[in-house]
């Protein structure tokens, strides 16, 4: 908790309460503090400490945000919906925010943005600092369990009835719904906020894991190689052979199955796809050009390197001549011909048959990855689905159903692939509403 000498009358009768001391809370509440110094703001979270996404994210480092950010990296809403949300708080100014409170950022190779310290810790610090000076206050363990709308109420009276599980109660002008949606339910977001949302009038899509690892059979051969990385081009295809989407980055392998953010970023269009199509199918590119290897090139390849050095071993061949970005190729190469491809690996090049070189190929082209599940809501950093942009007023993030009711961050339908990208939203979606509010309330 926060403590902050207040008169008890602006803790149960504040003007602004936010719902959830996450990203887009904490965001909201300073920036409304900051363009209205006179309202009283509260902030109600139901975890005991907060920020825990924060802690956790970019491997503890916090990616705060992104050198380049489109709508074309988010997923849910339509890219209209988004880039209006996105163009109203820029990443210039996600940057110089940061610079002000004193956090500097710095910008990695992939484009991903990390304070230079490299510790989410400090950035939670320095967003709760900024709270206490601009007198926010922060309650910790009170989970809100109603909200009732008051009626016919004059606008400088409260407007809403909110009870918390341990019997409190509020009366504020203005809410802000930033509980965030079912991903890592141990920080809070356990996905009672879209129950606070639908009593209000709000539909929820469909909601599930997104930027969670995938999961193999139990005993799958890949699993074996536990801790081996290599850049890949991930496909996901329809029953039909249609394919539903791609995505180019690292992929990693793990005693469980499949992470890196090759598996991260194309996790929830898996889960989409396999929902409605259970068949659907997710394979990796194992050649790193796939543009210049065609299946009728690589097979002209190997058949002239059959008269070339026919003596030559199978597995030598393919780790020098197309394998050689992957570490640990030949490991990987060995388990693929024993375990998929029964072809024993010293095969020499002039002994492959038509069918064994074949197969060879469509592999290396498009390596089946029997994912049979995903890791879950503990393991998912973000959700897909939530409240529909439709509902939402995008000038001001206002309910279209309920009045003075604003809706941030990730429990609305927008998920961003990693890098990121979910805190951009989750910036633009705090400031957006924190204007309009501080612009409504005298």
């Amino acid at each position: 908790m926060t403590h902050i000498n207040k008169p008890i009358s602006s803790l149960t009768s504040p003007d602004v309460l936010i719902i959830g001391a996450g990203a887009a809370g904490l965001f909201a509440a300073i920036h409304t503090a900051r363009i209205n110094p006179n309202l009283n703001i509260l902030i109600l979270d139901s975890a005991k400490q907060v920020g825990t996404k924060i802690l956790v994210s970019g491997g503890s480092r916090c990616n705060v945000t992104h050198h380049k950010v489109s709508p074309k990296d988010y997923a849910g809403a339509s890219k209209n919906q988004i880039n209006k949300i996105l163009k109203s708080y820029t990443i210039k100014q996600t940057i110089n925010f940061f610079e002000q409170i004193g956090i500097s950022l710095k910008q990695e190779p992939t484009g991903k943005m990390f304070p230079t310290t490299d510790s989410a810790r400090d950035v939670l610090n320095a967003l709760l600092s900024e709270c206490s000076r601009l007198g926010i206050t922060i309650l910790t363990n009170h989970k809100v369990s109603s909200i009732q709308p008051l009626h016919s109420r004059p606008p400088s009276s409260p407007q809403f009835e909110v009870r918390t599980e341990n019997t409190h109660q509020f009366t504020p002008r203005t809410i802000i719904l930033a509980t965030g949606g079912r991903s890592l339910p141990k920080s809070g977001s356990d996905g009672s906020g879209y129950t606070l949302a639908q009593a209000l009038g709000h539909t929820i899509t469909n909601t599930t894991p997104a930027l969670v690892p995938l999961t193999f059979p139990k005993g799958h051969y890949l699993t074996s190689l536990s801790g081996l990385s290599f850049d890949t081009t991930l496909t996901l295809s329809a029953s039909t052979g249609k394919t539903i989407h791609q995505h180019s980055a690292s992929l990693l392998l793990t005693h469980f199955g499949l992470s890196g953010p090759a598996a991260m970023d194309i996790s929830r269009h898996f889960i989409a796809a396999t929902q409605n199509d259970p068949h659907a199918k997710l394979t990796a590119s194992l050649i790193s050009d796939q543009s210049n290897h065609s299946f009728e090139s690589l097979e002209q390849q190997l058949i002239a390197a059959a008269k070339q050095s026919p003596t030559s071993h199978l597995i030598n061949h393919i780790t020098k001549n197309y394998l050689a970005h992957i570490p640990g190729s030949s490991k990987l190469l060995t388990a693929i011909f024993s375990h998929h491809l029964n072809i024993d690996p010293t095969t020499p090049l002039a002994q492959l048959s038509r069918d064994h070189r074949r197969s060879l190929i469509h592999t290396l082209l498009a390596l089946p990855l029997n994912v049979t599940g995903n890791r879950g809501w503990n393991y998912a950093e973000v959700t897909a689905g939530g409240i529909p942009l439709t509902e939402i007023n995008l000038k001001s993030m206002s309910s279209r159903h309920t009045p003075n009711l604003h809706l941030i961050g990730e429990i609305l339908n927008v998920d961003g692939r990693i890098g990121g990208f979910n805190f951009q939203f989750a910036w633009s979606t705090a400031y957006i509403a924190a204007q309009a509010i501080s612009a409504s309330i005298d």
